[in-house]
C-alpha cells in the first residue's frame, strides 16, 4: 500500500497566522459592510441587487405616467433609463419581469457590480491580483497573478460545475462555505438512510474514505486551505475564491498529512460517479511501479474529469526535484495536468519541483492567504505555501475555463490551460509550457471557442450557420440585425450589406461578438484573394463597384487610378468638403470633389512639385505613392528603418516603413516578402486589402 504526504508537510514551518491589524477583531467598532441581497438567476447563478430598487426604460415617456404601484422614479440615469425606488418586495429578478409586463417598459434590478472582489483579506491574495504592494505580506512584481478579475470579467464560475477535492476533508463550519458545497441530490438529509443505494448513508456533500463515513470534516487543515483558494465565497467577508461560483464536492481521504492509496482511489471513484468536473489532487510521492490508482485516474479522465496536481515539494532537503527524472504520482501520470509553484516575484520557489516533459505549468503557491479550520490557532485564516496551493488556482481556472465552454474534453482543458499562460524565462526550460497560469486568458479563450459561425464574409444575402457548445444553458442569439433565435444552433441570412456583431448569452456569460461582413456580391471576385478585403470594403460603403450603373463587377485587377483613390479615401475617412477648385486639371473630373476634400485633409499636395497645382486624376497609382497617401491620412508613426530591400532610392522610403510597421502591407513577394515593388501600380484589390488593414 502505498502512502503519500501531502505537499503540506514541509511547508508547515512557513504557514503564519494573518498579522492582527489585518483582522476585525470581535466586539471591535469596526461594522461589516451593509448586506446587499443575493438572488438566483433561472440558471443558479448569483446576482446581486439594492433592495427595492428598479430601473425602468421609459424613453421619452411622461414618468407621471406611471402607476403608483411599479414606485416612486427617483432621477434619470441616462439613454431613457430611471430608478425606481419603493418598488415590490420579492426576488428581484421576478420582481422586475412583473413590473415589465405591467407597465408595458423594460424594468430590471438595480444590479450590484464590483470594481474588484469585495473581500476585505482581497488585497492580501496577490495570487488573484498583485499590484506589487501587497498588503500584510509585503513587496511583489506587478501583474505576477493569475489575472482573476480578467477571468471573472468572463465567468466566476456556474453551480453547474463541480470540483471535487480530495484532501484532508473542510471546516464545514466555516462562513466562506456556507452556499458552496456540492449537494447530492438524491439523498434525503439526517434521514439514517442510504438513499441513493451507493453505501454511504446520509451523504450530502462529499464522503470520507479514511474512516467510512459521510462526514468529511477536515481535522487537519489542508483540504479547508485548498478549498478556500478554489471556492471561498463573495460575501463582503474574508477571502475569495478563484471560481467563487462553482460547487465543492468534498472528500476527506488523507489524514494527518498523508493518504492512502485505498482512500484515493475510493475517493476519486466517488467524484467521478457524482459527477465532478474537476479534481484537485494536491498530494503525491514517488512511485513504485504502477498502481491501480493509475488505472482509475485514466478512467477517470476517460470519464470527462480533469485531473490537476501538485507537482511536489522537493524530498526532505527542501529543494525542488527534477520530475523527468523521477516518477512522481499522480503528477506524472499522462492524463494530469502537473502544476508547480511560483512565489510572489514570478519566479519558481526553491521547493518546486519541475519537469520540461512532466509538468505543465506553475502557478502562485508561496505566501498564499487562504482559509484555515475555525477550531485552528489560526481561527479561520492563514498564510502558506507549497505546490499544494499552486494546484487549486489551476484546478479553479480550470472550473472556470468549462463554466464557459462544457464541451472541452480533459485534455483540451489542459492544452488551453499550458496555451494561454503568461510565458516566464525562469520557466522555459521546466515546464512543458514555459510559464505560469493566466486563468483570465484561460477564460477568455475558453468563451471564445464555446460559439462559432460560418461564413462570415460573402456577399447579400449570406446565410451563416451559428453554433453554441450544447451542453450550455438555453441560449439567446442576437444576429445584430434585429435578427434574433433561442435555438442552440441557429441558421440566419443576412439580407443588406454591413458589418453586424453577432452575440448569445448562455448561462449567464456573454459570448461573442462574433463579426459578420456582408458585402455586395461581385461576380467577378470568386477566387480572388483579395476577396474578403473587397467584401469589407464595399461593406462599409467605400466602394460600390467598377461599372455603374449595374455595379455588379469590382475589377480587382484593374489598376486605381489617383481620382479613384480619391473616392476610396474620402470615403473611408469620412471627409468633409474644401475649397472649390483647388487643382486645375480635374474640373471635368467626377472625383473633383472627392480630389478637394482630400487636398483639404492634407492628403494629397499635388503630382508636379513644387507648383503642385495639378492632381493627374487619371495616372495610375503607384505602391509607393499609396504609401504616402495612407501615411499622411492615417498619421502612422515611424517604423524600423530600412523594411525592404527594394525602397532604398524611393522618395517614399520613409512611408513604406511606416506603412510596414503600422501592418498595412506585407510586402510584393511572398513568402519572403522582403521586397516592397513601390513603383508597381496599384490594383484595385491590393486598394481593398491595404485600406481593410488600415483601417479594419
Amino acid at each position: 500500500m502505498r502512502r503519500w504526504p501531502l505537499w503540506l508537510a514541509a511547508a508547515l514551518l512557513t504557514v503564519g497566522v494573518l498579522p492582527a491589524q489585518a483582522q476585525a477583531p470581535a466586539g471591535s467598532d469596526q461594522l461589516p459592510p451593509a448586506p446587499v441581497p443575493v438572488f438566483p438567476d433561472d440558471d443558479g447563478r448569483r446576482g446581486v441587487a439594492r433592495p427595492g430598487q428598479y430601473l425602468i426604460e421609459l424613453g421619452t415617456a411622461d414618468p407621471a405616467s406611471l402607476p403608483p404601484e411599479a414606485g416612486r422614479v427617483v432621477r434619470p440615469v441616462g439613454h431613457g433609463w430611471y430608478l425606481l425606488e419603493g418598488s415590490p418586495t420579492g426576488a428581484p429578478a421576478a420582481v422586475a419581469a412583473a413590473l415589465t409586463a405591467s407597465s408595458g417598459r423594460q424594468v430590471v434590478p438595480n444590479r450590484v457590480f464590483r470594481q474588484t472582489a469585495d473581500e476585505p483579506f482581497f488585497p492580501s491574495q496577490w495570487g488573484l491580483e498583485n499590484d506589487g504592494d501587497i498588503a500584510d505580506i509585503g513587496p511583489g512584481t506587478v501583474d505576477a497573478d493569475v489575472d482573476a478579475q480578467r477571468a471573472w470579467a468572463v465567468t466566476s464560475g456556474r453551480p453547474a460545475v463541480v470540483v471535487a477535492i480530495i484532501d484532508s476533508g473542510l471546516d464545514l463550519t466555516h462562513p466562506e462555505f456556507s452556499g458552496q458545497l456540492w449537494v447530492n441530490e438524491d439523498e434525503t438529509p439526517a434521514n439514517g438512510t442510504d438513499d441513493d443505494g451507493n453505501g454511504y448513508v446520509d451523504d450530502l456533500s462529499g464522503i470520507d474514505t479514511v474512516s467510512g463515513d459521510a462526514d468529511p470534516t477536515d481535522l487537519d487543515g489542508h483540504g479547508t486551505f485548498v478549498a478556500g483558494i478554489i471556492g471561498a465565497a463573495v460575501d463582503g467577508a474574508g477571502i475569495s475564491g478563484l471560481a467563487p461560483d462553482v460547487r465543492l464536492l468534498i472528500v476527506r481521504a488523507c489524514s494527518g498529512l498523508l493518504c492512502d492509496e485505498s482512500a484515493v482511489i475510493e475517493a476519486i471513484d466517488y467524484a467521478v460517479a457524482n459527477g465532478a468536473d474537476v479534481l484537485n489532487l494536491s498530494f503525491g510521492g514517488e512511485s513504485f511501479g504502477s498502481g491501480p490508482l493509475d488505472i482509475i485516474l485514466a478512467e477517470a479522465a476517460a470519464a470527462g474529469t480533469v485531473l490537476v496536481a501538485a507537482a511536489g515539494n522537493g524530498g526532505f532537503d527542501g529543494i525542488g526535484d527534477d520530475n523527468d527524472l523521477i516518477d512522481m504520482v499522480p503528477a506524472n501520470h499522462p492524463d494530469v495536468v502537473a502544476v508547480a509553484a511560483t512565489d510572489r516575484f514570478d519566479q519558481l520557489t526553491d521547493f518546486s519541483n519541475y519537469g520540461a516533459t512532466t509538468v505543465d505549468l506553475a502557478a502562485p503557491g508561496d505566501d498564499i492567504l487562504s482559509t484555515e479550520r475555525i477550531a485552528s490557532l489560526f481561527a479561520g485564516y492563514a498564510i502558506g505555501g507549497g505546490t499544494s496551493f499552486a494546484a487549486p488556482f489551476t484546478a479553479a481556472a480550470a472550473a472556470l475555463a468549462l463554466s464557459a465552454h462544457p464541451c472541452l474534453s480533459p485534455s483540451e482543458v489542459a492544452a488551453l490551460l499550458r496555451d494561454t499562460t503568461d510565458p516566464l524565462p525562469v520557466l522555459a526550460t521546466r515546464t512543458i509550457s514555459g510559464g505560469r497560469l493566466n486563468a483570465g486568458s484561460a477564460a477568455v479563450a475558453a468563451r471564445d471557442g464555446a460559439v462559432a459561425a460560418a461564413p462570415v464574409v460573402g456577399g447579400a444575402p449570406l446565410v451563416v450557420d451559428f453554433s453554441l457548445c450544447h451542453l450550455l444553458p438555453a441560449p439567446a442569439w442576437d444576429f445584430g440585425d434585429g435578427g434574433a433565435s433561442a435555438l442552440r444552433s441557429p441558421t440566419h441570412t443576412y439580407r443588406t450589406t454591413g458589418i453586424y456583431q453577432a452575440t448569445v448569452s448562455a448561462g449567464g456569460i456573454d459570448y461573442g461578438p462574433l463579426e459578420v461582413v456582408v458585402g455586395l456580391d461581385f461576380v467577378d471576385i470568386a477566387g480572388s484573394v483579395f476577396a474578403e478585403d473587397i467584401y469589407w470594403l464595399s461593406a462599409v460603403g467605400i466602394t460600390r463597384g467598377c461599372n455603374p450603373p449595374s455595379n455588379d463587377r469590382f475589377c480587382p485587377a484593374d489598376g486605381v487610378t489617383r481620382g479613384q483613390m480619391a473616392a476610396f479615401l474620402v470615403r473611408a475617412l469620412g471627409l468633409g468638403p474644401g475649397p472649390a477648385d483647388r487643382f486645375v486639371d480635374d474640373d471635368n473630373s467626377v472625383f473633383e470633389d472627392d480630389i478637394d476634400r482630400l487636398a483639404a485633409a492634407g492628403v494629397t499636395r499635388g503630382c508636379n512639385p513644387p507648383t503642385n497645382d495639378r492632381f493627374c486624376p487619371d495616372d495610375p497609382v503607384t505602391r509607393g505613392q499609396m504609401a504616402a497617401f495612407l501615411v499622411r491620412a492615417l498619421g502612422l508613426g515611424p517604423g524600423p528603418a530600412d523594411r525592404f530591400v527594394d525602397d532604398d532610392g524611393s522618395v517614399f522610403e520613409d512611408d513604406i516603413d511606416r506603412r510596414a510597421a503600422a501592418s498595412v502591407t506585407k510586402g510584393c513577394n511572398p513568402p519572403t516578402n522582403d521586397r516592397f515593388c513601390p513603383d508597381d501600380v496599384v490594383g484595385r484589390g491590393q486598394m481593398a486589402a491595404f485600406l481593410h488593414r488600415a483601417l479594419g
